[in-house]
């Protein structure tokens, strides 16, 4: 069912004021700056990004921002090459797993995977598939190991093809696989089914008439293929995210009908039906896409973010809707101005308030902008505040736990945060799964033997003080 008429005359109204926490705000330096991940972080938001400054190569850009979007800190990495990143994942608050592409020289774009901290530092980085273009789309993490999905076109395939992969949370590469196909294909989103099992969506080509449709796998955690779904359509389609919250996966982006313009798709696959509970396409006169969904907390919304070319202000409008549990509309509204502006990643916390990070056109230092969203429902009309350029305010190293070196051996040294000293503490180490590792009383900074650990990741925590930090050991 189409949602043209629906939706124009709840979109036209003016952004002029909005609820008390509710803004939007951008930021970024000159050039080029694109907000593709976001994250709750303690007393605010982590946005992930990449940006073209200061080298002009694509470089990963975080920024932490408070809850009413003033910067607080921001790093940078990786800029002496070109690196894209695609998602991010919050491992413990000062540990961030990164996915995506870099460039390697004479050899072309490689899937990369990074762990990094808060502090700018890099806990390990990965780079593989050898010569050709080979990238990660996105990536699960759960226990030890992290879940990737993607695309490979090695210098030896005739065409692009989806990709799977497993690695261990040390940066090791444990199983890959790119999947059969005759056609172009490509894995676009992933969720996790429990622990034994996951779904990713994408999209292959139809030989017969040379257009995508929408591909759900089913999988278990050793990448073998358990069901593999492609929309059999007369029309193109894609999905673009993917999202499960049981009984229901939640998936889409769009649906194009040759002649006409694409239209903005949601699918709710239902697991205890065994198919489809809905799909539903909306839009307008031009080109309506849905890059992402979240559910709120309490299972009440479910919002999703994307661009808008037949509503609102600019060229390119976000463009936010609310559905109901089975995927059918309820209300939208557009936020923009005179150029683009594109919702890439869209969360809920626990007000059920919606959180977008995407770029703007309009706003901001350069050609393209960060742009940070908050609202406390997807209609609200929310104000544009301010563009901020970069902070580089260094993050208060008395308030964290530090251990170093890391990666460590047989042997690591623990600094108590300095606002911690003289106090007895219980310091626990727990394997990355979860598991006890050990326990010791600590007052003040010291160094601790580690022989009798296993390599691998382990997880430090002053208890407590809600202190938490990331360690690796190796052979």
């Amino acid at each position: 069912m189409k949602l043209t008429f629906i939706i124009i005359f709840s979109l036209f109204l003016p952004v002029l004021a909005g609820a008390q926490g509710s803004f939007i705000r951008s930021y970024g330096f000159s050039g080029y700056n694109e907000g593709v991940d976001i994250h709750l972080h303690p007393g605010g938001y982590l946005v992930v990004a990449n940006s073209s400054f200061p080298g002009g190569n694509t470089q990963v850009y975080l920024l932490k921002t408070g809850l009413d979007g003033t910067p607080l800190w921001d790093r940078a990495f990786f800029q002496g090459g070109i690196t894209r990143i695609t998602q991010a994942a919050v491992v413990s608050p000062d540990s961030i797993l990164l996915g995506g592409t870099t460039h390697v020289s004479g050899q072309g774009y490689h899937f990369f995977m990074a762990l990094v901290d808060t502090l700018g530092g890099v806990y390990w980085e990965q780079s593989f598939g050898g010569e050709g273009w080979h990238g990660i789309n996105a990536f699960k993490h759960l226990g030890s190991r992290i879940w990737i999905t993607g695309y490979s076109l090695s210098t030896d395939m005739d065409t692009k093809r989806a990709y799977a992969g497993v690695m261990d949370m040390d940066g090791s590469l444990v199983r890959e696989q790119v999947l059969p196909g005759s056609t172009e294909s490509e894995l676009n989103a992933m969720d996790m089914l429990g622990d034994t099992a996951l779904v990713a969506v994408g999209y292959v080509v139809n030989p017969s008439d040379s257009m995508k449709n929408g591909r759900m796998l089913f999988l278990d955690t050793a990448l073998n293929i358990l069901m593999d779904t492609v929309m059999s359509d007369t029309a193109e389609n894609n999905f673009l995210f993917c999202q499960y919250h049981a009984p229901r996966i939640f998936t889409g982006g769009y649906h194009h009908i040759p002649g006409n313009s694409k239209q903005g798709w949601v699918f709710v696959y239902n697991m205890n039906l065994g198919g489809r509970e809905r799909c539903e396409t909306g839009g307008g006169a031009n080109d309506d896409v849905y890059y992402d969904v979240t559910v709120t907390p309490d299972g009440s919304a479910y919002y999703y973010t994307g661009f808008t070319e037949s509503f609102g202000q600019g060229k390119k409008d976000i463009f936010n809707i609310q559905t109901n549990f089975q995927g059918y509309w309820l209300k939208g509204r557009t936020y923009g101005h005179w150029e683009d502006e594109v919702g890439r990643r869209i969360i809920s916390d626990h007000q059920n308030r919606v959180i977008v990070c995407g770029y703007s056109e309009s706003w901001g230092a350069g050609y393209r902008n960060i742009i940070l969203m908050v609202a406390d429902s997807v209609n609200e009309t929310v104000p544009y505040w301010d563009h901020f350029v970069h902070t580089s305010a260094p993050k208060n190293r008395d308030n964290l736990l530090h251990a170093y070196p890391n990666p460590f051996t047989n042997q690591i040294y623990v600094e108590v945060p300095g606002t911690e000293r003289g106090q007895p503490h219980t310091l626990v180490i727990r394997h990355i799964t979860g598991q006890h590792v050990a326990t010791k009383r600590i007052t003040e900074s010291q160094s601790l033997s580690t022989s009798h650990l296993k390599p691998g990741v382990y997880m430090l925590e002053l208890q407590g003080t809600g202190r938490r930090k990331m360690i690796i050991k190796v052979e």
